[in-house]
């Protein structure tokens, strides 16, 4: 008997946490719907679920991540050519002022 009480109460919080999950805005409705496909489809599908999802979320991650930096690192690398651009361009004129070079003007 105190092994079915055991199991009540951690099913009890399991759907506690769920709920507050749920609260949160972390997960909808549709989280506990697949949590009780469980039942129909034997005690070790949601945990497959979930992990498979958590890895596959990982990985998915890590591309757009990879992606994202990519992208990122071109717009700064064009960014950094109009200010080496304006730079030189600026450099050469305090050459000119610091030579006396004002031939041109």
């Amino acid at each position: 008997m105190a092994g079915l009480a055991a199991l009540e109460a951690l099913t009890e919080k399991l759907y506690d946490f769920i709920q507050s999950m749920e609260d949160d805005g972390i997960v909808d409705h549709h989280f506990k719907d697949c949590y009780n496909l469980k039942d129909a489809n034997g005690p070790f599908l949601f945990i497959e679920l979930l992990t498979t999802y958590i890895s596959d979320s990982e990985t998915t991650l890590e591309e757009i991540t990879t992606e994202f930096c990519l992208l990122r690192l071109e717009a700064i690398k064009g960014d950094f050519s109009i200010l080496h651009n304006k730079l030189e361009a600026f450099l050469e004129l305090e050459r000119r002022i610091v030579t006396n070079d004002y031939q041109g003007c």
